[in-house]
């Protein structure tokens, strides 16, 4: 599944850059968007969080023990999207 989320964003960072290679701005952004959009669906809810309307016993909708995993996919997210930067 990475080999084909990283061609998808091979294409799509090459049309977004293809005409302002010199604008570091637009493609940390670009970069950025994808490590974020590829992170968030991986990211378990804690079982006591309902999903549909979003409610959870905490306060605050990240539970503690999801930070480790949030972390992991965010830095699997950067390793693979800025192999291609």
């Amino acid at each position: 599944m990475a080999s084909i989320e990283g061609a998808l964003f091979a294409i799509c960072y090459r049309y977004i850059v293809r005409l302002d290679l010199d604008n570091e701005m637009l493609k940390t952004g670009a970069l950025g968007a994808f490590i974020i959009i590829r992170t968030l669906p991986l990211i378990s809810v804690p079982s006591s969080c309902s999903s549909i309307p979003l409610q959870c016993e905490y306060f605050y909708v990240i539970d503690p023990a999801t930070i480790p995993q949030i972390a992991l996919h965010l830095l699997e997210s950067a390793a693979l999207f800025s192999s291609a930067y």
